[in-house]
């Protein structure tokens, strides 16, 4: 599951979660785990976005070089 994650960030960087989980075919409660896991082995980033005016505070997900590496292997 986790190379598919790094797949679909690849192809689609800046999702949010639920973009990721919709993805997979998938409710975003099923991967917060998974994409914490990536986030703490360096695979991904995070980059937070907060929009108080529309109420909105959230996560972007980008591969990172070990990412790509974790693909490539």
């Amino acid at each position: 599951m986790k190379e598919r994650v790094l797949r679909i960030i690849y192809k689609h960087p800046g999702l949010r979660k639920r973009e990721i989980a919709s993805y997979l075919g998938i409710h975003h409660f099923k991967i917060i785990s998974l994409l914490s896991e990536l986030e703490d082995a360096k695979m991904v980033k995070t980059v937070y976005h907060h929009a108080p005016e529309q109420m909105e505070f959230y996560n972007t997900y980008f591969i990172t070089d070990k990412g790509l590496e974790g693909l490539e292997s």
